[in-house]
């Protein structure tokens, strides 16, 4: 599948656009569309992999930007316009189908076949009153984009170490208990990375908290104590009757992400993960 990527001019999330190589022979920028308006069927054209001039299926990738139709980026700070005469009554606020605008400039830029990065300058290809709209189908390299990979991460799944060593105890014997990791899958701090859109994304869980179930209808947490052996450790659980526990600990996680090894930033989202059962077998001590 051909794959887009739409920056927009305003509130995109990743910064990573470069300056832009105005080339309008299609086009007058700074005074009106003469040149192509993309409409609802030109975005139907892109979303499909079509080329939104022709129509037909496009024989390279693209990445598509736009930006108001001014002469000069006259953009207040609050994301507002001001003196562009030229966005005046172009587009219909009161007909959504036709785009409430206001009215932008459409550009694309080559992505390479082998890496999708972009290559050459940005060319403007039309005007729309459609600037916010995700031409690419929903495939914007987003927040979105990363927290869904950020929630499929394959997660290691936590087992719980217990002592006296053997899983077996005797009644009112306090069993201390500790986390273990295993080999597979990624647990706290460790760095897993995927490629989204072309842009390498370094993906690293982090531990919210861990909750403790000790099989008894008892547990302790959310807490972020990994606990630990005798003498030493602090999670530590008494049984006053005999019989088998279902003994686990459930870790919650959360996490950063790294564009292009830049900073990490945080993801807004948690995901808990069931830990796996060790079962322990309660004795009564005998005189």
């Amino acid at each position: 599948m051909r794959r887009f990527l739409l920056v927009l001019c305003a509130g995109f999330l990743l910064s990573f656009v470069p300056a832009i190589a105005h080339a309008c022979s299609r086009l007058d920028c700074s005074t009106d569309s003469d040149g192509v308006r993309i409409g609802i069927q030109q975005r139907d054209y892109i979303a499909a992999g079509l080329d939104p001039i022709t129509g037909l299926v496009a024989t390279v990738s693209y990445r598509y930007m736009t930006r108001l139709a001014c002469p000069r980026d006259l953009q207040v700070p609050d994301g507002g316009y001001v003196g562009c005469p030229n966005l005046a009554g172009k587009c219909d606020a009161n007909d959504p189908n036709g785009g409430v605008g206001p009215l932008s400039i459409l550009y694309r830029q080559v992505l390479s076949p082998a890496t999708f990065r972009p290559v050459g300058p940005w060319v403007a290809i039309g005007a729309t009153c459609f600037p916010e709209t995700d031409f690419t189908g929903a495939r914007t390299l987003g927040l979105d984009s990363i927290r869904r990979a950020w929630s499929l991460t394959p997660w290691a799944v936590p087992a719980v170490h217990l002592q006296p060593e053997g899983n077996i105890t005797l009644v009112t014997l306090p069993a201390y208990v500790e986390v273990r990791w295993p080999a597979k899958g990624f647990q706290p701090g460790e760095t897993n990375t995927v490629t989204l859109l072309g842009y390498r994304v370094r993906i690293r869980p982090t531990l919210e908290h861990y909750l403790y179930h000790f099989g008894d209808g008892q547990t302790a947490g959310p807490t972020r104590d990994p606990g630990g052996p005798w003498p030493d450790g602090h999670v530590i659980h008494p049984y006053p009757q005999p019989g088998t526990y279902p003994t686990r600990v459930d870790v919650t996680y959360g996490g950063q992400f790294s564009l292009d090894n830049g900073p990490w930033t945080t993801i807004p989202d948690t995901t808990t993960v069931t830990g796996a059962t060790t079962t322990l077998t309660v004795k009564t001590a005998k005189n």
